[in-house]
């Protein structure tokens, strides 16, 4: 954190730890969502198991068609 040496966290360093940090959460909520929609569409949340392709085709047809996919 302390890139110069100086003993104490600048603004600009204090920065990019903070940076890092929600970087790092993001990544983690985004593969949390692909979890859960694997979940839903029936694979195990420890990501084995399969879904129906036939089940992701009309899923993504309903978000892609204008209807929404929230």
């Amino acid at each position: 954190m302390d890139d110069d040496g100086t003993g104490g966290i600048e603004f600009s360093e204090f920065l990019k730890v903070i940076l890092n940090q929600k970087t790092q959460a993001a990544e983690r909520a985004d593969e949390r969502d692909t979890i859960d929609a694997f979940v839903a569409m029936g694979g195990s949340a420890d990501k084995t198991g399969v879904i129906q392709t036939d089940k992701l085709v009309r899923v993504i047809q309903v978000c892609v068609g204008g209807m929404g996919c929230h």
